[in-house]
């Protein structure tokens, strides 16, 4: 399925996991913060083993994105295959990324306070998980 041909009602879920969580981190290869983070990104995966990871590059794979212009990097995209539970920016800081996980973990639901492209950037995203997975 091209990304273009995407629509929202078909959620393509079955192609992740039933009960993991999944993390994207949006960033660019141009943004030093972004370049800083990601040696921190790749640590922080030998602590959540059960949790799928991938790095999105947003100038990259812009047709993942969308519509949808990040302003604020890095910006964490986290869902299940019951859909987007965080869309965000999040601190630059491994602690600020392993509270939110931890805390999904234990409510694991979809957030109602998501925004409005959290779902079909979701669905773009679970389209394309095996060439974004790290």
């Amino acid at each position: 399925m091209k990304f273009e041909e995407y629509k929202e009602r078909e959620l393509p879920a079955a192609r992740i996991g039933s009960e993991e969580l999944y993390v994207v981190c949006l960033c660019a290869a141009w943004c030093g913060v972004c370049r800083q983070y990601e040696v921190e990104f790749n640590a922080v995966q030998a602590q959540f083993p059960h949790i799928q990871f991938a790095w999105l590059d947003v100038e990259d794979q812009e047709c993942v994105l969308g519509d949808i212009d990040v302003e604020t990097f890095p910006t964490l995209l986290v869902g299940s295959k019951s859909g987007p539970m965080f869309l965000g920016p999040l601190l630059p800081q491994i602690k600020v990324l392993e509270r939110l996980l931890l805390a999904l973990q234990a409510a694991p639901q979809a957030a109602s306070t998501l925004p409005l492209e959290a779902k079909p950037l979701w669905g773009r995203v679970v389209a394309q998980w095996h060439s974004l997975k790290r």
